[in-house]
């Protein structure tokens, strides 16, 4: 595989035992569990590092067959991750409210307010859970599952993610459907014909991050 490797054969590697396949459903994740429980091994972790984004996406039909496409993007997240002594899952990706960037000045300032960036300084992911996707899908490889918090206000999330690693970098890509109004956002208005926005988006992440020693 040209030395790279993906997120679940490392932590098979880290808690010193030979090569046992991911994605081995239930019984595998009690497995992998078992193991970075284990005392005399220490488990990875992660940094997010620069190259990392979180983006948005929204669709909307305006007129007949015209859609209107609203994306955005932070490049100033950050964020660690690893699991804790008891072998759990356990970390955090923030964004700057302030640093979504669609190239429209005034889109942006509406994103800034719908999120109430003057109170709320991050949207925020907390970690909560990790499981293989059996068998493995285009759409990703693992679940990562836990809480975002955005205006205020949070709300479950699962988020189906690729991983790779090669030279102790590793990459998580993956995204997640979320509703304004779990939020308590609404929806905003698009386009010259001033017609509200379903009560959908997309989010994606793209991660980066370091392994530390």
């Amino acid at each position: 595989m040209n030395g790279e490797t993906t997120f679940s054969q490392v932590w098979f590697r880290e808690a010193g035992r030979s090569w046992i396949p991911a994605f081995a459903g239930k019984t595998g994740w009690l497995v992998l569990s078992a193991l970075l429980a284990t005392p005399a091994q220490a488990s990875p972790s992660y940094t997010v590092i620069p190259g990392s984004t979180v983006a948005y996406h929204v669709k909307a039909r305006l007129i007949g067959l015209f859609d209107e496409n609203i994306d955005g993007v932070n490049r100033e997240v950050k964020g660690s991750f690893g699991f804790g002594p008891d072998g759990k899952p356990t970390g955090w990706v923030a964004a700057p409210t302030l640093a979504f960037r669609s190239g429209i000045k005034g889109r942006d300032a509406n994103v800034r307010e719908m999120l109430g960036g003057d109170r709320h300084p991050d949207v925020r992911f907390d970690l909560l859970g990790l499981e293989p996707i059996n068998p493995p899908r285009p759409s990703g490889t693992l679940i990562a599952s836990g809480l975002l918090h955005a205006n205020g206000h949070s709300q479950s999330i699962r988020f189906p993610l690729t991983s790779r690693l090669a030279d102790h970098i590793l990459h998580l890509s993956g995204e997640a459907d979320a509703r304004f109004t779990d939020f308590t956002i609404t929806p905003p208005v698009l386009g010259f014909v001033l017609k509200r926005a379903p009560n959908a988006l997309k989010l994606r992440v793209d991660l980066v991050a370091r392994e530390e020693d």
